[in-house]
């Protein structure tokens, strides 16, 4: 592995240099932030942060990482001499050690420290999940569409009982029109026949 300290050393100078890290730098945060960045710069070389979830570490974003080192297919660098606290050094630095490929979930990806936020990492496994008792809002919910829909059920039996009394109301009404109709045709009919049962001549009986 081709020794990379100048990089290293460049890395922490830009972060001074634009404030991203004080001088003399005074915590573990700080230490990261070097070699994160410095695996950024290295991403096309496979360069990968390494997660530590114990010792010099630094939680950043909600994953733990160590604060001097970084990964890559056949070994890790040791990026910082005397990293963090208590001396808060930074020396860059580039002690290689070859090993073979990393396990499993022992590294992640760089990112760029400039961007919103690092990719997303995959949930611890013991993360705790939704408790389910708060759930059940939906229980409630339908009660509440049952009830709906009974008193949707009665306004209509209501209104179906209102067009039932409008129908018998007309039927009532149409009988009452037909019986006046009626009557009002067998009265005219009376009075035609007696106007012309009073123009008729009855002749005398003849005489014998």
């Amino acid at each position: 592995m081709t020794d990379r300290t100048y990089l290293v050393a460049e890395v922490k100078q830009d972060l001074i240099a634009r404030g991203v890290i004080p001088s003399p730098q005074t915590s573990n945060e700080h230490a990261f932030l070097i070699t994160a960045a410095t695996a950024w710069r290295l991403r096309h070389d496979g360069a990968k942060l390494t997660r530590k979830a114990s010792g010099n570490n630094h939680r950043y974003r909600g994953v733990d990482y160590s604060i001097d080192a970084v990964t890559f297919l056949d070994g890790w660098v040791d990026c910082l001499i005397k990293g963090g606290p208590p001396a808060n050094l930074n020396t860059p630095s580039w002690q290689w050690h070859p090993a073979g490929p990393p396990a499993p979930g022992t590294v992640a990806e760089p990112f760029d420290l400039e961007a919103v936020a690092p990719p997303v990492e995959d949930p611890p496994v013991d993360e705790p999940v939704a408790d389910p008792v708060a759930a059940p809002p939906i229980a409630g919910d339908l009660v509440n569409l049952s009830l709906q829909l009974a008193n949707l059920a009665r306004y209509v039996q209501l209104l179906a009982q209102q067009f039932q009394g409008i129908n018998d109301s007309l039927a009532r009404d149409r009988g009452l029109i037909a019986t006046q109709l009626a009557a009002l045709q067998a009265t005219q009919a009376r009075g035609l026949t007696n106007r012309y049962v009073g123009a008729l001549t009855v002749p005398p009986p003849p005489k014998t």
